[in-house]
C-alpha cells in the first residue's frame, strides 16, 4: 500500500475496516468510505482469513485500499487493534464491513470538530435492508458522557472518530 500525507492544514485520517467472511456487504462499506469528497484518507481493511468471497471485494479494490492483509486473528478486537497500530493518521474512525456511511461528506462534515476533542462521534442510523424501515439511535451530548462511566450503547463506534495519540 501506500500512505497519504500528514499536513497541518489538511489531517491524514486514518479509516479501518475489518472484516471475516462479510461478502455480502463489504463492497458497498469499502465504497462508502473511497467515495467521500475529503481525499486524504488512509484506507485500512483486516480481513481475518474469509473464504466467502470478501477477499475477492478486497482485491478488486486492492489500488484504493492503502494497505489490507487477510490472515486469522484472534477477534474483533484484535482486528481493531491490528487496524488501529498501521494507522499514521492524526485521527482513526473504525467501520465494520457491515456498516457503511450515508453520504459523501460525512469525513468533511467531520473536520470543524476535531480540534474541540479526542473523540468526536454522531447518531447512527439503522436500516432494515429486508424492509428499508430505518431508526436513528442517538449518541450522548458531549458535554453530558462521562468517559470513564460510559456504556457501550451511549456512544456507538461507528460514527466515532478518536484522535491516535488518545487509542495509543
Amino acid at each position: 500500500g501506500y500512505y497519504k500525507a500528514v499536513s497541518n492544514d489538511i489531517p491524514l485520517l486514518s479509516i479501518v475496516t475489518v472484516v471475516y467472511n462479510n461478502a455480502h456487504t463489504l463492497e458497498q462499506t469499502i465504497q462508502s468510505v473511497l467515495h467521500q469528497t475529503y481525499n486524504n484518507v488512509q484506507y485500512i481493511v483486516i480481513d481475518g482469513g474469509s473464504t466467502d468471497g470478501s477477499l475477492d471485494i478486497i482485491k478488486k479494490y486492492d489500488q484504493a485500499i492503502d494497505y489490507w492483509v487477510s490472515e486469522p486473528h484472534k477477534g474483533i478486537a484484535d482486528a481493531f487493534n491490528k487496524g488501529i497500530q498501521l494507522a499514521q493518521g492524526e485521527w482513526v474512525g473504525i467501520i465494520n464491513s457491515d456498516d457503511f456511511y450515508k453520504d459523501r461528506l460525512v469525513f468533511e462534515r467531520l473536520l470543524p470538530f476535531l480540534d474541540e476533542a479526542d473523540i468526536v462521534h454522531g447518531d447512527l442510523e439503522f436500516i432494515n435492508p429486508n424492509t428499508d424501515i430505518s431508526f436513528v439511535k442517538r449518541s450522548a451530548a458531549g458535554a453530558e458522557v462521562d468517559l470513564m462511566s460510559l456504556k457501550m450503547g451511549r456512544m456507538l463506534h461507528p460514527t466515532c472518530f478518536c484522535k491516535l495519540e488518545a487509542y495509543k
